[in-house]
């Protein structure tokens, strides 16, 4: 069919309605058409960045973790090393310091008891053994691990009639760790408890 020229397919809508319809149909087919590559390659680089910043995070929360970790370890060791330190000296009735007995620079430092054992404390670096010898337990040794970059000496001193054994753990580092245990050999300077008052 041919119109001023014009020719008119068959299957072209002739009502108005009909050619909205199609108008529409076609818009939203183009509207539902999906992501083009630039915008898939954006939203991989975008989230490629968010999982690096992720990554990042998380493994310097665990680096803290395992420092604070390692930090309450050495407190609750060195806790515990001074509280033996001084309990076998105050306990002693006799101590004896030697200087380094090898190349390695160890101290050592022997305490005899009351009951006959023989307790020796020997510093070097990063550690601090403490051996026995004698009494129920028999031959027994304890390592107190240090620090990394600590050592630890001892010494023995006489100061005002008495015999003061000290132990002494210090860093390398300008601002380290720095800490002296220090106690008096078969005394127990610790303040006594309140005493009660003599009844009139």
């Amino acid at each position: 069919m041919r119109r001023a020229g014009i020719r008119i397919s068959p299957h072209y809508p002739r009502d108005a309605g009909t050619a909205r319809s199609v108008v529409a149909g076609l818009s939203t087919a183009h509207r539902l058409r999906g992501f083009t590559l630039v915008e898939m390659l954006i939203v991989i680089l975008t989230a490629g960045v968010l999982m690096s910043l992720a990554t990042a995070s998380l493994v310097m929360l665990v680096r803290l973790d395992g420092a604070a970790r390692q930090r309450g370890q050495a407190t609750d060791t060195l806790a515990n090393l001074a509280r033996q330190f001084r309990a076998d000296v105050h306990e002693a009735r006799a101590a004896s310091a030697a200087g380094p007995a090898d190349p390695g620079g160890r101290q050592t430092l022997g305490l005899t008891l009351p009951d006959g054992r023989k307790i020796t404390y020997v510093a070097a670096d990063e550690r601090v053994i403490r051996a026995q010898e004698g009494g129920p337990a028999g031959k027994r040794e304890d390592r107190f691990p240090l620090p990394a970059g600590c050592r630890a000496t001892v010494s023995l001193a006489r100061r005002d009639a008495a015999e003061v054994a000290a132990l002494t753990v210090a860093s390398s580092a300008p601002a380290g760790l720095s800490l002296r245990i220090a106690a008096a050999v078969g005394r127990d300077h610790r303040p006594a408890g309140p005493q009660e008052k003599p009844k009139e």
